[in-house]
């Protein structure tokens, strides 16, 4: 939560992300057992109207799509 407080007092936008592949994220990131990796969080500058209007529809079309919870995604990796 102070994370994304404080990006959002420096006009930096912060997502945080509970459905993604954690063994996937363990194994790109080189994270070692015992350790877990339950959230990400995407940070970064809004783009401008234009910036959106020129974005691949590919990346538009899927941040339109809602989001899909999962139940847990400790089920994955125990």
């Amino acid at each position: 939560m102070s994370l994304v407080l404080q990006a959002q007092e420096l006009g930096i936008y912060a997502r945080q992300i509970g459905s993604f592949d954690a063994k996937e994220t363990k194994s790109q990131f080189d994270i070692q057992d015992p350790l877990i990796p339950f959230t990400l969080i995407a940070m970064g500058k809004q783009g401008s109207e234009e910036d959106y209007q020129n974005a691949s529809k590919e990346y538009v079309d899927k941040d339109l799509i809602p989001p899909v919870r999962k139940a847990t995604i400790y089920n994955e990796l125990i």
